[in-house]
């Protein structure tokens, strides 16, 4: 049986979170969200040297429904950015493998802005390393992933998916676009999945997105996680607490630094941002206007640097 088959890769932090619960599995829209559990474990868990692409298939379109678009969502297909996304060809490889007729959506966000938000996610979840440190290659090959620059130079990736799908089964779309004119977006995706522009309609925008975390708060996680977090990513912690340890802390800690208001938090946002600019200045100039030119949109509108 032939199916309609959407297959979503990231980026992170481009609003994947709003996508995957507020319309891919959207009751009243036409969408079967695969469950992101199995793509990690047939898909992005798999070694390529061992992937069977025809049992893969076999297993996950059991999951697939007719008369609706099966869709495939998880960030995870790009790779983690903490770990430079080393292993996204390998999932691009999969992908080809197991659906070469499938439609493709990337989001995209400005490389400060994504790097950022990012990095704040790292230290919410296991994070130790401070920003500069992050930012910063190892000077001695190392067998632990990190963070690389050129994950974010989003032309190579597109290219590639556009040369083996077709331009015409590859929507790439900026997470500005979605935050300044949410029907817009909604609209391009639409029409590029054949559906009736009506479905929009069905779509709460004003659910919230992912909010950017308090950066006080964050540097408190951070050292926290260097004595209390102990765990394959990152094994040096001194203890291994449960998480329900620490969130009367950062409950605490929340609640304080929220007192302080939102122009402190502009500030030390300023500050982080400023890191993230000197080390990535000029650097995907070029990538941004190829990125611009495959996607038919100027970025520059949405302050990527051009």
């Amino acid at each position: 049986m032939e199916y309609d088959i959407l297959v979503h890769i990231g980026y992170h932090k481009t609003g994947t979170t709003f996508l995957q619960k507020e319309v891919f599995k959207n009751p009243a829209l036409p969408f079967n969200l695969i469950e992101r559990g199995l793509v990690h474990k047939e898909i992005i868990r798999k070694n390529l040297f061992f992937f069977d692409s025809d049992h893969t298939r076999s297993i996950l379109t059991e999951n697939f429904r007719p008369n609706c678009i099966n869709v495939i969502s998880d960030e995870g297909l790009l790779g983690s950015p903490h770990a430079g996304g080393y292993n996204s060809y390998d999932n691009f490889l999969k992908i080809k493998q197991l659906f070469p007729n499938a439609k493709i959506l990337i989001g995209i966000r400005e490389q400060n802005d994504i790097i950022l938000s990012g990095y704040k996610q790292y230290i919410k979840t296991i994070g130790t390393l401070d920003l500069k440190r992050y930012l910063t290659r190892f000077k001695r090959p190392s067998f632990i992933a990190e963070f690389d620059l050129l994950l974010f130079c989003y032309d190579k990736i597109i290219n590639t998916y556009m040369n083996t799908f077709g331009k015409a089964n590859v929507l790439v779309l900026p997470y500005e676009l979605m935050k300044v004119n949410p029907e817009a977006y909604f609209v391009r995706l639409f029409t590029f999945l054949n559906l009736d522009s009506e479905g929009i309609n069905k779509v709460d925008f004003k659910k919230q997105l992912n909010t950017s975390h308090l950066n006080l708060t964050l540097e408190t996680k951070r050292l926290y996680n260097i004595l209390f977090t102990k765990t394959r990513e990152n094994p040096h912690g001194l203890l291994s607490l449960p998480t329900r340890m620490n969130q009367p802390l950062f409950r605490v800690t929340t609640f304080l630094e929220k007192q302080l208001g939102k122009d402190f938090q502009k500030k030390l946002n300023a500050r982080k941002a400023k890191r993230i600019h000197e080390v990535a200045r000029g650097f995907y100039l070029e990538s941004n206007r190829k990125t611009s030119e495959l996607i038919d949109i100027d970025l520059k509108l949405y302050g990527y640097e051009l």
